[in-house]
């Protein structure tokens, strides 16, 4: 496994490659898979050096798209899930149910809100443009940052009286 550590806006992020060829993860400061992870570091992998270029270019607001090789294994549903996320534009927040009826599952709410969380490419696959998720999603400042670069309006947590 080849991992490499790049500095960013939203705090350092893991970079992480199964082949070397195409991206398995990106993981933000904190998150519970980097403290598993055990691979050789190699910033030098060329695959690493792409990402970090394109990552560069899309918080600098130079770049609103990725085409890095990902390799991404999960469920289908997770599939199905990452596969549309990579859809959602630039600056285009969609609310839960929205994206649930976009790929035919709104009767899935909480299935689908699984996969978004379990994304392993988070910010090349843009699950932080989905809205309507558990607020604990929006307590990860790496998301409220990346709404803020994207100029999408963070939802706030709804007060319960009872």
């Amino acid at each position: 496994m080849h991992l490499a550590r790049v500095e960013s806006p939203i705090g350092t992020l893991t970079l992480v490659s199964e082949d070397g060829l195409s991206l398995s993860g990106l993981y933000s400061e904190g998150n519970r898979f980097t403290q598993k992870l055990r691979g050789h570091e190699d910033f030098e992998l060329p695959l690493f050096r792409t990402v970090a270029a394109q990552l560069a270019e899309y918080f600098n607001g130079k770049s609103v798209t990725f085409d890095v090789p990902v390799s991404l294994s999960g469920s289908l549903l997770d599939l199905e899930v990452w596969q549309e996320l990579r859809l959602v534009g630039f600056g285009e927040g969609i609310n839960l149910a929205d994206f649930a009826r976009r790929i035919r599952r709104p009767q899935s709410l909480k299935e689908v809100a699984a996969a978004i969380y379990r994304n392993p490419v988070a910010v090349i696959v843009p699950s932080h443009r989905i809205l309507g998720l558990p607020v604990s999603q929006y307590s990860d400042p790496a998301v409220t940052k990346l709404l803020a670069i994207e100029g999408i309006p963070a939802p706030q947590p709804e007060l319960s009286l009872a």
